[in-house]
């Protein structure tokens, strides 16, 4: 059985490890995370963008930022990773980052019109109007049904 360098996790634990893999496959460079009592092997980020995810609508923001900062590490240009930062420093009322994380997302994978949704609604919520309303005009230029957009657009004609 060959040692492989691997990366292990559980929960919001991660390790690197040089042991036998633990499967019969040759596997280096890749994660390895139990989710209860199975285990899973996927490229580093895929698993743990849902346990991010899965922290955030449970409100464990804390948990949810370590699990997309790590990701971040791993995978600076996954713009799934920094909208979903982004929300979750919106969440927390730390509205500059989240304003610099939805904007790079946008940078990252600009067709993302959720992403635009939601940087949107941030700049209502922080009442940059002007800026909102661009947002909404964008996503209705790209999607003229998106309920979203259209729902919002009105407040700002």
């Amino acid at each position: 059985m060959k040692v492989n360098k691997y990366k292990y996790c559980v929960g919001d634990w991660q390790a690197e490890a040089h042991s036998p893999s633990p499967s019969d496959q040759e596997v280096s460079g890749r994660t390895f995370c139990v989710i209860g009592d199975r285990f899973q092997m996927n490229v580093v980020g895929t698993v743990n963008l849902e346990q991010g995810i899965a922290y955030k609508i449970e409100g464990n923001y804390d948990e949810a930022i370590k699990v997309f900062q790590a990701i971040l590490a791993e995978e600076p240009n996954s713009s799934e990773a920094h909208h979903q930062l982004g929300l979750v420093y919106g969440f927390i009322g730390l509205f500059d980052e989240s304003l610099e994380e939805l904007q790079r997302s946008i940078r990252l994978d600009g067709t993302n019109l959720v992403t635009h949704n939601d940087l949107a609604l941030t700049y209502a919520m922080l009442g940059m109007n002007d800026d909102a309303k661009s947002e909404f005009e964008l996503v209705l230029r790209a999607d003229p049904s998106n309920e979203v957009a259209r729902k919002n657009i009105i407040f700002f004609e």
